[in-house]
């Protein structure tokens, strides 16, 4: 008798993970695709690239639409508890754009879209990217803080103190 309890509450145990991770997918697909990218097809999805000049740069973008003009549009799926988009999602739409370009030499859209799984809904935001100097400056930066070329300088923002990675350094600044 034992084991047939412990039988049924393990598959009601996996049904309902099961049915959760339906869930999930089906909200994924769900998303309307902006207009501008209706008549499009995937080009890329889950794909990786790397380039090493003129910085070294490696990402995998979610997904790559090929336009009718033969230009390419880029979208990066974000779960967040709400519908925001940050710098940094500019920044990596960014670095996937020069990646691209880079290596497929494929013309990539100056604008990308965020795309957004929230407990609100699901949705596509469109944002501007940054142009290739900017991505170059910015790995740089990212680079040189690293590697401790450059030490930074205060944010002045003491709330972003708790959970910044430069905590230590920063704290030496004084």
């Amino acid at each position: 008798m034992t084991g047939v309890l412990i039988a049924a509450v393990a598959a009601i145990v996996l049904w309902l993970v099961y049915e959760l991770a339906i869930k999930k997918e089906r909200a994924a697909v769900q998303t309307a695709l902006p207009p501008e990218l209706s008549r499009a097809r995937i080009w890329a999805k889950e794909r990786d690239f790397q380039c090493d000049e003129p910085v070294a740069l490696a990402g995998r973008i979610d997904e790559a639409f090929l336009m009718q003009d033969g230009s390419v549009v880029l979208a990066d799926g974000k779960s967040r508890a709400k519908r925001r988009v940050y710098a940094s999602d500019v920044l990596q739409l960014s670095a996937y754009r020069f990646l691209i370009e880079q290596t497929a030499r494929k013309k990539v859209s100056g604008s990308a879209y965020v795309r957004l799984f929230t407990p609100e809904g699901n949705e596509y935001r469109k944002v501007d990217l940054l142009d290739a100097d900017e991505v170059i400056a910015a790995t740089m930066l990212h680079d040189d803080l690293r590697g401790g070329r450059y030490p930074g300088k205060k944010c002045g923002k003491p709330e972003v103190c708790r959970s910044c990675a430069y905590q230590e350094p920063c704290a030496k600044m004084d």
